[in-house]
């Protein structure tokens, strides 16, 4: 719900409306009275505390923060210990950070990794290895592993791009889908991988 904004007339009229209606409270309705600037000066700061509680309502969200940037770094680990995101840039750029590592918190499954991508504007397809040393189909060669147990041990991820699935935040902060992107993607998979497995990324030949 929208909170009404007051002025500080309004609000100084607005406290005077709660005083009782007996006469020794009639001071505080009256204009150029020492109770009327008193119930005035309370009215300021009301006015400046909602206009404070205005900021942080904004400010209090990833997507829109610039005063609490440095603390939504802090509170989400950017610079990160992979060195993926340093929290360098504009705050534009730092603010997409923050949210790429959000979004990259808990990743567990194929879906959890085919769904980060997508908020980069990238599809992916994640398999096995072992589905590419024993599949044969047309434009779709065959990864030669050194063994069988090597291709159990190993992720491979085809990427293309679709540009029906673009970053979401764009209209407030344009992130042109490129190489930058695709290598950030790259570094997040590789430091969120299993750590018995090794990752293969190529380009979908279809996409």
């Amino acid at each position: 719900m929208t909170r009404p904004v007051r002025t500080h007339d309004e609000q100084t009229a607005a406290l005077a409306r709660y005083m009782p209606l007996g006469k020794i409270w009639r001071a505080f309705r009256a204009t150029g009275t020492t109770s009327r600037a008193f119930i005035a000066g309370l009215a300021l700061e009301m006015v400046r505390i909602d206009e404070t509680i205005r900021r942080l309502e904004a400010e209090v969200l990833p997507d829109q923060t610039e005063a609490y940037i440095a603390e939504w770094e802090r509170a989400v680990g950017i610079p990160d210990e992979y060195g993926c995101l340093k929290g360098l840039g504009s705050v534009a750029n730092r603010r997409r950070d923050v949210l790429i590592k959000l979004a990259s918190m808990g990743l567990q499954t194929a879906a959890d990794f085919v769904a980060l991508a997508k908020q980069f504007g990238i599809v992916v397809s994640i398999k096995g290895g072992a589905y590419y040393s024993t599949t044969l189909l047309a434009n779709e060669p065959t990864i030669v592993f050194a063994d069988d147990r090597t291709a159990r041990h190993t992720i491979v991820v085809e990427y293309g791009t679709d540009e029906g699935n673009v970053f979401p935040f764009v209209d407030r902060f344009p992130i042109p889908f490129g190489s930058t992107n695709l290598a950030l993607l790259q570094c997040i998979f590789e430091r969120t991988k299993p750590a018995t497995c090794d990752v293969i990324f190529r380009r979908n030949v279809g996409a």
